[in-house]
Parts: C-alpha cells; sequence; structure tokens
C-alpha cells in the first residue's frame, strides 16, 4: 500500500548501488551482473568490497542523499516535457536480490522510443532529455528527507540517447489505509533466491505518476 509519495528527480551517479537496466530485445534473458556483494546495515564499509564501489567511500556526489526540507528545494533539474508515462510500457520483471524490478524492452542501443522528459542542467544551457530505461525498488529507502527513511523507494531510471545513466525520478514509499493501483498491477512477486528468473510484463507507469500527483 502505497500512503504517500515524494518526488525526488536526482542525478545518477557511477556510485548508484542499483540494478544495471541494460536488457535490450535480443538479450531479455541475461542476468543481472553481479551477486549480493552488499547489504543496506554495512553500507559504511561498501568502498572496500569492490573495486567498483570505491566512490562510496571517498566520493562526493553519490546516493544515498540526506534531503534537508529546511534547507530549501532545488528549482534546478525540473523535469519537463514528460512523454510516454501515460501508456503501458512492456518488458522484463525480476528481483535484482534486493526488490522486484523491470527493464523495458527497446531495440539494441535505441532508447528513444522509450517514455522520456527533458531537463536544464545549468541555467541558460539547452534542456537535456533522459528515456526511462527501468525501475526498480530498494528497502528500506536510499534517501532520507527530515531525517525520515521511508519504507522503502521506486526508482524510475533514466539514461541517455546513447544509454548512459543520467537521472532517477525516485518516489518514497509507506504504508497506508488503501492499495497502490501500480503495484496492484504487477505479476507475482519473485523472490530473491530466483534473480535469474524473468517474467513478461506490461506496466502502466502513469499510476505511480498519478499516486504521487503528477510531482504538484
Amino acid at each position: 500500500m502505497l500512503a504517500k509519495t515524494l518526488l525526488a528527480t536526482l542525478l545518477a551517479t557511477l556510485a548508484f548501488a542499483c540494478p544495471e537496466h541494460d536488457y535490450h530485445a535480443r538479450s531479455l534473458q541475461k542476468r543481472a551482473e553481479g551477486n549480493m556483494t552488499w547489504a543496506y546495515e554495512a553500507s559504511y564499509d561498501w568502498g572496500r568490497l569492490s573495486e567498483a564501489y570505491v566512490l562510496c567511500q571517498d566520493g562526493t556526489q553519490q546516493a544515498p542523499i540526506p534531503l534537508r526540507l529546511d534547507q530549501g528545494l532545488s528549482l534546478r533539474h525540473v523535469p519537463t516535457d514528460m512523454t510516454g508515462y501515460d501508456r503501458n510500457v512492456s518488458g522484463q520483471f525480476y528481483n535484482w536480490g534486493y526488490g522486484p524490478a523491470m527493464t523495458l524492452t527497446h531495440p539494441e542501443g535505441n532508447f528513444t522510443g522509450l517514455p522520456h522528459f527533458s531537463f536544464e542542467e545549468e541555467k541558460g544551457a539547452a534542456n537535456q532529455t533522459v528515456y526511462m530505461s527501468g525501475w526498480h525498488i530498494h528497502a528500506p529507502a536510499d534517501h532520507s528527507v527530515q531525517g525520515d527513511r521511508s519504507k522503502a523507494e521506486l526508482h524510475f531510471v533514466h539514461v541517455t540517447a546513447d544509454g548512459r545513466p543520467r537521472a532517477v525520478l525516485c518516489f518514497r514509499i509507506d504504508p497506508g489505509s488503501h492499495d497502490s493501483q501500480f503495484f496492484g498491477q504487477m505479476p507475482e512477486l519473485i523472490s530473491y533466491r530466483e534473480t535469474d528468473k524473468r517474467v513478461e510484463a506490461a506496466i502502466n507507469l502513469d499510476l505511480a505518476m498519478l499516486e504521487a500527483e503528477r510531482f504538484s
């Protein structure tokens, strides 16, 4: 159940502890890279687990981020021209070892047919457009807001036209008094013990947007 959702637009960094949504129409059975090499309760030590995680120890731009409302909210990177989220999208539903996930189907190397939005990187600069490659859930949430960490967090992952991770739409998830239509459309949950299992699915992304009141 989803009581309320709060959206934050976050620039993706190389230090995100997230699945790589790099599947395409001809390689949908590819397994997510790596095994479960990290755990939330040991986040203080991620940088020592692997060379790939070094930025978790000494990086300056990586998630998670302790967001503070009393510091004001940035008006930069506000999403505009959101297109394609109001229709069903198809892809592969699976469990990435830390929660449900889905990678959207697309032709190899071509992301421009996927749902997308634009944002302004710097004031006066040309807008950048990013394309949604997939979504996944972290439980518990990665980020905290005013010191509060929600039970879980939903990430809509976006990439550039050439497939480089660029931005994330982040929804906070907490239990509520009514069922979530977005989660109600999911296939049967896949166990974390079956990370190699893939199920074809069609998901209406707009249901999540509606629950977040379209970020208004």
